[in-house]
């Protein structure tokens, strides 16, 4: 089992001091910002009966989705020679370690290699937009793009607004699920769906905006026309106000949620608050006699300078 909580710090704006001025206001009720996102896990890997087999296991990821240009000699397309832009993530996880295996590898191919590319729309009018690698849209796999390319096409103004955390998250999805779809061929039962779920989340800095975004993936299956057991993979954008719990839900989620907004405002930023709330959960497990949880915990940051280990809790 598995304890992961993430979500956006939310601080007192430095730059706006008007409500404390007004002495009707409290400090709950400050301008908020963000600052970027937090991530606190736990480290151990535990067998289904509930006993550690492993400690220090590392559950956040830091990753780069990165975007690649075309590369053109005379108006003819060769290849995707540079990278355009970068975008700094992470993802973290809770579940099987074989599954979360396979899934980082598809999502790791897949963020290291988008592309762009371009598609005529309704009316014929072209649009630029970013390209999964395996995708024949892609210029690369594409046999129907042009032979040669006007010079005023794939301007840096024209590709400035296409690689948005919407997008990045678009291709996790899309990773995730490409990593489940092997798993159709397979007649799985309810103890091998059980044995492969795998929630994760994943924090990105968004390329155009700046602005943080935070999205949870969580496995569901579902019976199709073969008769064949599909497991694929949810999406859900999380709120600012909320936090993402994956994991021990059913018995932390609610009390992690109440932690974090009791903490907004506050003189101790939400990272702070949660990472302390994750070490008690460990301590009570711990109380209780159970190891479903344990010892050394992680703290990690997603920021404007990437992503930063920011504390760890020995045993």
């Amino acid at each position: 089992m598995t304890l992961v909580i993430a979500g956006h710090n939310l601080i007192r704006d430095p730059w706006d001091n008007a409500w404390k001025r007004d002495n009707t206001k409290s400090a709950n009720n400050a301008p908020l910002i963000c600052d970027g996102l937090f991530v606190v896990a736990d480290s151990a890997i535990t067998s289904s009966q509930g006993h550690t087999l492993l400690g220090g296991f590392q559950k956040v990821y830091g990753m780069s989705a990165k975007l690649w240009a075309p590369y053109f000699v005379a108006g003819t397309f060769k290849s995707y020679a540079s990278i355009h832009q970068e975008a700094e993530c992470f993802i973290a996880f809770a579940g099987s370690t074989l599954t979360v295996q396979h899934i980082l590898n598809a999502v790791t191919e897949h963020l290291g290699q988008l592309r762009i590319s371009h598609r005529h729309t309704a009316f014929d009018i072209g649009e630029y937009y970013v390209a999964m690698p395996c995708s024949t849209d892609n210029l690369l796999l594409n046999s129907e793009v042009p032979i040669t390319w006007d010079e005023d096409m794939f301007r840096p103004d024209d590709l400035k607004s296409i690689f948005t955390s919407d997008r990045i998250a678009d291709a996790i999805h899309h990773s995730i699920n490409a990593a489940l779809s092997s798993a159709r061929q397979y007649k799985l039962d309810k103890e091998s769906l059980d044995s492969m779920r795998t929630d994760v989340v994943a924090g990105i800095r968004c390329p155009v905006s700046g602005s943080f975004r935070l999205f949870v993936f969580r496995l569901a299956h579902r019976l199709n026309d073969q008769g064949v057991i599909e497991v694929f993979a949810e999406r859900h954008a999380v709120a600012d106000r909320e936090v993402a719990v994956l994991g021990m839900r059913a018995e932390f989620e609610a009390d992690a949620q109440k932690t974090f907004i009791a903490a907004l405002g506050g003189e101790v930023q939400p990272a702070q608050r949660m990472f302390d709330f994750l070490n008690a959960c460990i301590d009570k497990v711990t109380e209780d006699g159970r190891k479903e949880i344990d010892r050394p915990s992680f703290w990690k940051h997603l920021g404007n300078q990437g992503l930063k280990n920011v504390g760890r809790q020995k045993r």
